[in-house]
């Protein structure tokens, strides 16, 4: 699997993390999974002949089993068409594990950690190699790195051709479909998630049926298709039951997708069923942003202060800035729309601080400007949307 002029985002585990930002470094130390221990186990287990590997292997084994407990263990990586058949194997459970780095923010770090595990794990099969593969490829165009992304990509689809493979072909339509949009086209990222999910559903892979949903969401959404794009973010709702993590993912979007349309009670809904399921800050904390500017408008203050309340103290339990800062603009764009002014501007001087710290140009560009309460229009619903609409609102018995 040698990249053929793709310049890596990867690096030696300590180097990444020398480079990961500050705030960063704070929230994994208070994670306590040892991720500098395990990178390091397993690069110093590269470094040996196979058959002297193995108990370096063995103790990177046991810190990320303590680290995911036995449900997350057991089930492997909630994306895998099948559970791992070795108790022993950190087939999935080790990409599940780089998860929790990426979604802190840590992209080259969690990027060297799985480039260390392929190098030292002998028993990682084809099939679990390019899953990794697919994982850099998000890893690189989070990074920014959407050429680097869209060549990991190609080659996972001529590698699915090769392996006569169904699930990888899914995941390199899916990552094309992703890469596409970022490009701006949208008609093209639309028709390959549509592939993808329509081979995954015949497949019976329920979680990337349910992925390949979520990213046909976004360009049906921008193409003004919202009666599709809400059919598609409940597909992906109902493929993902079971998996907090994606289900929460497709009701956010929905409830997204309802308050641009101007329909903030199911909206509300929608939001409130994030909450009762997710646990990660990375989908909590926007989330109750985007609650708070569903209450204010239907005059609910109650429900904003609280949404302010807890943006806070995840905050300053640790929360990464980004998440706080696009949370905080939308308080502020709520107070505004309760014409509660002081607390409208005060929410987004927080915002604009935390943007320019951080260089986040899109948030900066946003809250430099003053505020204007301006809910939008109230669009009829379609059939469709109006039925799921009424499945949201079932979901938190309204």
């Amino acid at each position: 699997m040698a990249e053929r002029n793709v310049p890596a985002i990867a690096g030696r585990v300590l180097d990444a993390y020398r480079k990961t930002l500050p705030e960063v470094r704070d929230a994994l130390a208070r994670e306590e999974a040892q991720w500098l221990n395990v990178g390091a186990l397993l690069e110093n287990a590269s470094l040996l002949p196979v058959e002297q590997r193995q108990g370096h292997l063995d103790a990177a084994t046991d810190i990320v089993r303590a680290a995911l407990g036995p449900a997350r263990w057991a089930m492997g990586h909630r994306m895998d068409p099948f559970e791992p058949a070795n108790e022993r194997s950190l087939e999935g459970r080790f990409r599940t594990y780089c998860e929790i780095v990426e979604d802190m923010g840590a992209l080259a770090l969690a990027d060297a950690m799985l480039v260390a595990y392929l190098a030292a794990d002998p028993t990682a099969d084809t099939i679990e190699r390019w899953r990794v593969e697919a994982v850099r490829a998000r890893l690189a165009w989070k990074a920014g790195e959407l050429d680097v992304a869209t060549e990991r990509y190609r080659r996972i689809g001529q590698a699915a051709r090769q392996e006569h493979s169904d699930e990888l072909r899914v995941r390199a339509w899916v990552g094309e479909a992703i890469a596409a949009r970022q490009r701006g086209n949208h008609p093209r990222s639309r028709e390959l998630a549509t592939r993808a999910a329509r081979l995954a559903e015949r497949r019976g892979m329920r979680r990337l049926a349910a992925l390949s949903y979520q990213t046909l969401t976004v360009p049906a959404a921008s193409a003004g298709d919202f009666a599709s794009a809400l059919v598609y973010g409940w597909r992906a709702y109902l493929h993902a039951v079971g998996e907090p993590t994606m289900e929460s993912e497709a009701l956010s979007n929905i409830g997204q997708i309802f308050l641009d349309l101007g329909h903030p009670v199911p909206a509300t809904a929608a939001f409130r069923a994030v909450i009762a399921r997710a646990s990660s800050d990375r989908i909590l904390v926007p989330v109750f942003g985007s609650l708070a500017m569903a209450a204010s408008r239907t005059g609910d203050r109650d429900v904003v202060e609280w949404a302010q309340r807890e943006v806070s103290a995840r905050a300053r339990a640790g929360a990464t800035p980004y998440v706080v800062a696009s949370a905080q603009l939308d308080l502020a764009r709520a107070w505004a729309d309760l014409q509660v002014h002081e607390r409208a501007e005060s929410a987004r001087r927080e915002a604009l601080a935390i943007a320019l710290e951080h260089r986040f140009h899109e948030i900066v560009h946003h809250a430099e400007v003053p505020l204007i309460a301006a809910a939008p229009a109230r669009q009829i619903l379609s059939t469709s949307a109006e039925e799921v609409a009424d499945s949201v609102l079932q979901l938190v018995g309204a």
